[in-house]
């Protein structure tokens, strides 16, 4: 499986709408969809019936407002809270805003007190603050619902990337997200896989949103993960009454006596991950 940055999985978006003609608003409500199944198997696992939804007023922020729309829709109790005034939600984003209050999702903006209490009731978190374009430090009401998130002690979801996670990097400035688990879309990310952005992006799954195969298959991304499943297509199989010297031999040389540590090869990043729910 490949990992991108983000610079990559932004022209992949790109190709996705203009060379393919997926539209936007398809994209984000196949991954608001399948953050929601995401959201319904933790509520199985954790108990409960009330999600509350941090949403940003960009497209991650879309994409959980979506989510919130699925979840209600299947009688869960669903409080999304705004790290922005309405007016500032625009594009795809304004139009999940609308559709998530249309289908009975409560909308709390600006109130902090509100805020805190709300994700002290709720069953789970899902984070759909920022994404894989996030940059810098993260500031104002977004700070505060990740303090509070990560305070609450309640399972969070993050929506692609835990929201204060620089997604090339793996590491982060100030609040950030701390995940029990991360659903991101259409390939991993190299913040998802590196430490320490493994660690706080609890179990990872990468959902299928939709993106072409040729696109997930675009040989400018070149790093990939190592999984079982790629491990086990490399390895022959071998009969049972076999043994090492039936395959022949392999000559080393790895530095110097006394310094023979193990190697690493960045093109394949060593990881557990789950392909969907």
């Amino acid at each position: 499986m490949r990992v991108a940055t983000a610079a990559q999985i932004a022209e992949l978006d790109r190709r996705a709408t203009e060379d393919h003609g997926i539209p936007t608003a398809t994209l984000m409500d196949a991954a608001g969809r399948r953050v929601a199944q995401g959201a319904e198997a933790m509520l199985r696992e954790h108990g409960g019936r009330r999600v509350v939804v941090l949403a940003g007023k960009g497209n991650n922020g879309g994409d959980g407002l979506v989510a919130a729309r699925y979840l209600r829709a299947s009688g869960i109790e669903v409080t999304a809270l705004l790290a922005a005034p309405k007016q500032e939600f625009a594009g795809e984003a304004a139009r999940a805003l609308a559709a998530a209050a249309e289908a009975g999702v409560s909308i709390l903006a600006g109130d902090a007190a509100r805020y805190e209490s709300a994700i002290a009731e709720a069953d789970l978190v899902i984070d759909a603050l920022f994404g894989t374009g996030f940059r810098g430090l993260v500031g104002g009401n977004a700070a505060a619902l990740i303090e509070s998130a990560n305070r609450s002690g309640r399972p969070i979801l993050a929506v692609d990337m835990p929201s204060g996670l620089q997604a090339d990097t793996g590491t982060w400035d100030g609040p950030c997200i701390r995940a029990t688990a991360t659903v991101t879309m259409g390939l991993p990310k190299l913040g998802l896989v590196l430490f320490p952005g493994a660690e706080i992006a609890g179990r990872l799954y990468v959902a299928d949103i939709g993106y072409p195969q040729a696109l997930t298959d675009d040989l400018s991304i070149t790093t990939w993960l190592a999984t079982a499943a790629k491990i086990r297509t490399l390895l022959p199989p071998r009969r049972p009454d076999t043994h090492k010297g039936t395959y022949g031999r392999v000559l080393i040389i790895a530095g110097s006596v006394g310094f023979t540590g193990a190697r690493f090869c960045p093109r394949w990043v060593p990881c557990g991950v789950g392909r969907d729910w």
